[in-house]
């Protein structure tokens, strides 16, 4: 997927909606895909064009990780340990 055509705008409406968005892509290249210090320097480049994804990014509501993976596919197993230190301060107590 071309990151620019589908994650970020998909991102930034989530951002619209008030939801904390973190990316996750390869860590070294495969076939076409971006790599995570890509999608960085991607994103900031978004955020010097547009308001709410600089904001966004400055205020770090959106964030880039590795998948730590060089396939073509991002290995979701392998992911969420990577996400979970970055999710567990967002999560809320449950209201009971």
């Amino acid at each position: 997927m071309n990151p620019a055509a589908g994650m970020i705008p998909l991102a930034r409406e989530l951002i619209k909606n008030g939801t904390f968005v973190v990316l996750a892509a390869n860590q070294v290249p495969a076939l076409n895909d971006i790599t995570a210090e890509e999608l960085k320097v991607l994103l900031r480049d978004c955020g010097k064009v547009d308001k709410l994804l600089g904001r966004a990014v400055d205020e770090e509501v959106i964030t880039v990780v590795s998948s730590g993976s060089s396939l073509p596919i991002i290995d979701l197993t392998k992911v969420l340990p990577l996400l979970l230190p970055l999710l567990l301060p967002l999560l809320l107590p449950l209201p009971y």
